[in-house]
């Protein structure tokens, strides 16, 4: 038997290792997927429970908690210096249109360089609109990242469908040429 004849034989075989590779990757994807939902949702769970743990009982106490977790969340979330204050961090957010954190900076400005005391109900405003900020700004990792940039672009697997499409296309193609032939 030449090649000619065998290579409907090499086809399936071909057809069946592009078709394990392909299952394969599929459950690799998923699984790094998974991975990385668990691992954002820990970062930002992380800020949600500290946020929890405030003593509310004490609004200046509390007022310097909030303070904290804010600024160590926008260091982690968006590269921004701990050291800076509220005003150079609106500008930043003003810049990247970020209006919700860009709110939480001017009540964060109004209360602590006012000079008036903190109170309850300004302290849970504060914590209202933090909360809002960390779960709209999920804090990602670099393979995070990556994953959003290329979310646009075609995976693996769609890259392996679009080539076995066309292998499937050019078949019926050469069949409908060779139907076409014999007639």
């Amino acid at each position: 038997m030449s090649v000619t004849e065998n290579i409907g034989n090499i086809l399936i075989v071909l057809i069946a290792i592009a078709s394990v590779i392909l299952i394969i990757l599929i459950a690799l994807e998923k699984n790094l997927y998974q991975k990385i939902v668990i691992r954002k949702n820990r970062r930002n769970a992380f800020y949600i429970k500290e946020i929890k743990k405030i003593n509310k009982k004490d609004p200046k106490i509390a007022l310097n908690k909030i303070d904290n977790i804010a600024k160590n969340f926008f260091k982690e979330a968006f590269k921004i210096g701990k050291s800076k204050d509220y005003t150079e961090i609106k500008g930043y957010f003003n810049q990247k249109n970020n209006i919700d954190a860009s709110v939480l900076c001017d009540m964060m400005i109004k209360i602590l360089y006012s000079g008036k005391e903190p109170d309850a109900k300004d302290n849970q405003k504060l914590i209202i609109q933090l909360i809002k900020i960390i779960v709209n700004n999920p804090i990602m990792t670099k393979e995070e990242k990556m994953l959003q940039e290329n979310k646009n672009k075609k995976t693996i697997k769609d890259l392996l469908q679009n080539i076995w499409v066309s292998h499937i296309r050019k078949k019926e193609f050469n069949n409908k040429k060779n139907e076409g032939e014999n007639n």
